[in-house]
C-alpha cells in the first residue's frame, strides 16, 4: 500500500505522524504481511491516509490544485486535508479517534460486509428488508456504480445472504477482509460520540467544492461536523458522488492513493469521461 510513495520527500515525516498515532512503525508491520493486521480498522485506515496524502501532494506539485474534491469512506477525511480544513497531524488524530470508536462500537459483536458484484441494487435492497422481518440485520453499506455494491451487517445475516443470493447468478459474492460492518446503523454510537469530539475541534471550511458521501451531493459546510459524524454509520454514496461531479461538468477524474478501484468504478458509469489513476512517477 505504502511502495508508490515511500520514496517520495514527503513521505518520511508524514510516516513518522503516523507511527506516533498508532504506537508502532506502521511501514514495517505492514511488510510483515501479517492477514489479521491488514483486516484491522486502525492501521489500514491510516495506512490510506498516508499513501493518499503524500500522492496528492506530489500530484498537485506536479499538475496543479484540482477544481473539485471527493473522497471514499475514510478517504473524504483524505479530501478535507486537501482542501485545506485541517492539518496532517489533526488529520491524523482524527482518523485515529474515528477508527477507534467504530471499533469499540462493534467490540464482541460478529459483524462483517459481504460484497455483490453483478446484481442491480434492488434485489438487495429488498432482501434486507425481508432479513430485518426476521430479525436478521443487514444493510446497503456502499452504492458504488452500477452492479457494484456491498452489504453490512451480523455475520448470521451474512452467511443467509450468501446462500439466498446464489440463485441470483451475481458475477460475484465476496466476504470482505474487514473488522466489522462499516457504514451501517450499528455504528450510531459511535457516530454520537465522534459528534462530540468533532465539536471539540476547529475545522475550517474547505476551500474547493466537495462531493458528501452521506448525501451524494454537493457538500454543505454549514453542516460539516454533523455530516461527518453521521457519515460512520449511513451508506457510502459513491455512485451518486461521481454523477454530481458529471452533471456539473467535470470531464476528467483523477484517483490518487493506494488502488484504483474508483477509476474501475468510473468505467461503469460514463465511459465518455476520463477516470485515470494517479501514481507518482509513472507517465
Amino acid at each position: 500500500m505504502l511502495d508508490s510513495v515511500a520514496r517520495l520527500p514527503q513521505y518520511s515525516a508524514r510516516h513518522e505522524v503516523v507511527c506516533e498515532a498508532l504506537g508502532e512503525n506502521l511501514e514495517a508491520r505492514l511488510a510483515d504481511g501479517d492477514p489479521d493486521y491488514l483486516r484491522r480498522n486502525l492501521p489500514t485506515s491510516l495506512a490510506t491516509v498516508l499513501a493518499s496524502v503524500v500522492a496528492y501532494e506530489r500530484y498537485v506539485d506536479e499538475c496543479g490544485p484540482p477544481s473539485c474534491l471527493g473522497g471514499y469512506s475514510v478517504g473524504q477525511w483524505t479530501a478535507l486535508y486537501a482542501a485545506a480544513t485541517l492539518d496532517f497531524r489533526t488529520l491524523v488524530e482524527v482518523v485515529t479517534r474515528r477508527a477507534k470508536l467504530m471499533d469499540a462500537c462493534l467490540e464482541n459483536q460478529n459483524t462483517g460486509m459481504l460484497a455483490v458484484i453483478g446484481l442491480p441494487l434492488r434485489p438487495l435492497e429488498a432482501l434486507c428488508a425481508e432479513f430485518a422481518g426476521r430479525g436478521l440485520y443487514l444493510r446497503p453499506s456502499t452504492i458504488n456504480c452500477p452492479g457494484q455494491y456491498s452489504l453490512s451487517g451480523t455475520l448470521e445475516a451474512i452467511e443467509q445472504a450468501l446462500a439466498e443470493l446464489a440463485p441470483l447468478h451475481p458475477k460475484r459474492l465476496l466476504r470482505l477482509p474487514l473488522q466489522g460492518a462499516w457504514h451501517c446503523d450499528l455504528l450510531a454510537p459511535a457516530a454520537r460520540a465522534f459528534a462530540e469530539y468533532l465539536d471539540t475541534l476547529t475545522l475550517a471550511m474547505p476551500n474547493v467544492p466537495m462531493v458528501d458521501n452521506v448525501t451524494g451531493t454537493w457538500l454543505d459546510a454549514a453542516a460539516l461536523r454533523a455530516t461527518l459524524a453521521t457519515h460512520l454509520h449511513r451508506p457510502v454514496l459513491w455512485e451518486r458522488c461521481v454523477r454530481t461531479l458529471l452533471e456539473d461538468g467535470c470531464t476528467e477524474v483523477v484517483e490518487v492513493g493506494p488502488g484504483e478501484l474508483l477509476t474501475r468504478f468510473g468505467f461503469f458509469l460514463d465511459r465518455k469521461v476520463r477516470f485515470r489513476c494517479y501514481r507518482p512517477g509513472v507517465p
